[in-house]
């Protein structure tokens, strides 16, 4: 454990990636940064961070902002729960708190601060020998000791946690649970590792087996559901017409244009051919890919004159101006755009 722990150690110290929170002493900027990394790569994070914290510098200009001015700013990274829980979190912080949570136990208790997360902060920020356990270390963890079972399966997770417990540094945990998330990103990759340059591969027993590519074993993901929906493009001379989202909605508190689901992709079809027989224009069919929904659709060009005497008054209109502080998700801007190319072909 202790020549794995040298090794990590000190390819850190050669290789660790130049990020702009690991220059940053405050806590807040990293659970931030662990915060918009949960579901998007390094590459795609980096401006969104950058815009988060620029808006909100600490935990108090966060507490106290609109929940649509949160969406706003998280606009285009998608998961807005996320969003949604760094505000409920930086609220209870703010009003519980005259400084930040110091410790793991304290940590978790916050609303959108998992296992992974608090072990994060709590290492990086205040040096607490807590092993941060996400892919990228289940993956390095599993090959190295060839770890067969399930990575979600009660047995394999004991597994994990008395192994990372034996293997993190007492010194440097912060440094040694970021070293694993970059020796995961960019060494030991999940289809195409180079073993060759792991400053582990001396005792990786997957590399010995030549089975790394069977590590970590996991279950297979539930195929996402398919919905098949027709959004109405409603369009006042410059100004698109945008409801707000409801409560049990995937797109809860964001703005988007109002819409129809149909039990099928026929159904769906059939209703865009109807529109189109009667003179309506539509845009081009789409799909749009979550983790655990694919979404088809088809949109209809509704020029509505006078919002007022023709129930859209209800209705968020918005400028092309006003679009870009509007909390709206990234199917809605896929419309927009498709609209916009659209518009010459159609003045």
């Amino acid at each position: 454990m202790l020549s794995f722990q040298e090794s990590i150690l000190g390819w850190y110290d050669q290789n660790k990636r130049d990020l702009p929170w690991r220059n940053a002493t405050s806590p807040y900027f990293i659970w931030i940064s662990e915060v918009i990394l949960q579901q998007t790569r390094v590459e795609q994070g980096m401006p969104f961070y950058h815009r988060f914290v620029e808006r909100f510098p600490n935990v108090n200009a966060l507490a106290t902002a609109q929940e649509n001015e949160v969406l706003a700013v998280w606009k285009g990274l998608g998961y807005y729960s996320r969003a949604r829980k760094l505000h409920h979190a930086a609220k209870i912080i703010v009003e519980n708190s005259p400084t930040f949570p110091d410790s793991f136990n304290s940590l978790i208790k916050l609303p959108g601060i998992g296992q992974y997360t608090a072990a994060a902060i709590a290492s990086i920020a205040f040096n607490e020998p807590v092993p941060a356990l996400d892919g990228n270390a289940y993956r390095i963890m599993s090959r190295v000791f060839n770890i067969a079972d399930n990575v979600a399966s009660a047995k394999a997770q004991k597994q994990f946690i008395r192994l990372a417990n034996e293997w993190i540094s007492q010194a440097r945990p912060g440094d040694f649970n970021q070293a694993l998330m970059d020796l995961g990103s960019t060494v030991c990759t999940p289809r195409q590792p180079d073993c060759s340059k792991c400053p582990l591969n001396f005792g990786c027993e997957a590399r010995a087996l030549n089975n790394f590519h069977e590590r970590p074993v996991k279950t297979s993901k539930k195929p996402p559901q398919n919905r098949f929906l027709m959004f109405d493009f409603l369009v006042n001379n410059d100004n698109l017409g945008l409801k707000k989202m409801e409560e049990g909605n995937i797109w809860k508190n964001l703005y988007l244009f109002p819409f129809r689901e149909f039990a099928s992709e026929q159904l769906l079809s059939e209703e865009t051919a109807r529109w189109e027989r009667l003179g309506g224009e539509t845009l081009p069919a789409g799909i749009h890919a979550l983790s655990h929904q694919k979404i088809h659709y088809r949109t209809r060009i509704m020029p509505v004159e006078n919002p007022e005497k023709t129930g859209y008054s209800k209705l968020k209109w918005c400028s092309h101006e006003e679009l870009e502080g509007t909390a709206i998700p990234a199917v809605a801007t896929k419309i927009i755009n498709q609209w916009n190319n659209k518009r010459p072909a159609t003045i």
